[in-house]
């Protein structure tokens, strides 16, 4: 089976191996710069009702018969692929027909003829040893299906085993919950769990004793929350980006739902990043309440700061988190809260299987990429999961 993954809301990095042993990082840079023309160019195709720019699912989809189904702004499209002259080869009248060409672009070209110009899409072979990536296949470092090596699976140190929050189906809480309550947040929920071991009267492992503990949620937040420790020796930061897939089945890999969060804590490493000097974007936002939905109020906790020193407001707080940031002997964290998205077992073994699903295959090369984004601004990931 042969797969094709379309990236275009998020830039991931990946750690390449070349087939013909190019430099890595010039590699990257080049990869990085051409994903980032892709998500400006996107923008600037509308359907022909000049209604929507175009929108497509970051998803892995199945190529069947030289063909795949893809899904635009809700419409579903039949695409043909086929490999000539050393590349792959999009075509489909249909779509190119239903995006009309903005004279923004700097070369105006149908929908395929942009996708085969820049090869803005990754190819999964048959051979899980290599990976078709902007005109060239390539053999990254994680070994997977026969070529798995547990001497070498660096991932697996990252995960952190954790039933409660790995089967954890709400990611802020029944809203039954916050019509008696407006002081913390829902315990079923991922907020809950992060809130609840944040602020216990027992020191919990990994958690430790933060002094400040902000919620960042909804809109532009940098994390969902922020966890701050602020003594001498001790300093340490971590941003919590949390999301649990709501399925009634449990799942055991939900890709969709990895891509958003690891996607989250990609774009926001900047501010793990010394002396950043952008505030975060909800930063007027901190010092009123939490609300899920402002229009009806469904869910609301009153203080998104909750620090030991009441009389810091967002700008104190922020600038006490900067602070930790900045010092070059503290720990710095990003931590994935993953509810009922993926079991550490079942991950594990089909990367070990001969023939490991899709899912898992592209899964596997974003926590991979994610992993390696956080490690490039000094900070230790964690992903807490289930068994």
């Amino acid at each position: 089976m042969v797969y094709i993954l379309f990236y275009l809301e998020s830039l991931i990095k990946m750690n390449f191996l070349s087939l013909e042993k190019k430099d890595a990082e010039a590699l990257w840079d080049n990869l990085w710069d051409h994903q980032k023309d892709a998500l400006e160019n996107m923008n600037k195709y509308i359907t022909s009702d000049g209604k929507h720019p175009l929108k497509i699912s970051d998803t892995c989809l199945d190529v069947k018969d030289d063909a795949f189904k893809l899904k635009a702004n809700g419409k579903n499209f039949k695409v043909n692929i086929k490999f000539d002259i050393n590349k792959y080869k999009l075509t489909c009248t249909e779509l190119d027909e239903y995006y009309d060409i903005s004279s923004g672009l700097v070369i105006e070209e149908t929908f395929t003829k942009y996708f085969n110009r820049t090869q803005s899409f990754r190819i999964l072979p048959e051979n899980t040893d290599v990976i078709y990536f902007r005109g060239q296949f390539y053999s990254p470092k994680l070994k997977i299906g026969k070529y798995f090596d547990p001497n070498t699976y660096y991932l697996g140190q990252c995960f952190e085993v954790d039933n409660e929050i790995g089967n954890c189906k709400s990611e802020k809480g029944n809203t039954a919950y916050y019509k008696e309550n407006d002081d913390k947040w829902d315990s079923n929920s991922l907020f809950g769990i992060i809130f609840n071991r944040s602020t216990s009267d027992t020191k919990l492992e990994l958690f430790g004793s933060p002094n400040i503990i902000v919620c960042d949620d909804m809109n532009y937040e940098i994390a969902d929350f922020i966890l701050c420790e602020t003594e001498p020796k001790n300093e340490r930061v971590i941003f919590v980006h949390a999301k649990a897939y709501r399925g009634t089945k449990n799942s055991t890999c939900a890709t969709g739902q990895l891509h958003e969060v690891c996607a989250q804590a990609i774009k926001n490493l900047g501010y793990l990043t010394r002396f950043n000097n952008n505030e975060p974007k909800n930063l007027n936002l901190w010092d009123g309440s939490w609300e899920s939905n402002k229009k009806t109020g469904k869910r609301m906790v009153k203080k998104r700061i909750h620090s030991r020193d009441a009389t810091d407001d967002a700008e104190k707080t922020w600038n006490k988190i900067k602070n930790v940031i900045n010092n070059p002997q503290s720990n710095k964290e990003v931590w994935l809260f993953l509810g009922n998205i993926i079991s550490k077992q079942y991950f594990e073994s089909q990367l070990k299987n001969e023939d490991p699903q899709a899912n898992v295959i592209q899964a596997a090369y974003l926590v991979q990429a994610t992993i390696s984004d956080i490690s490039s601004v000094g900070a230790k990931p964690r992903i807490f999961c289930k068994e």
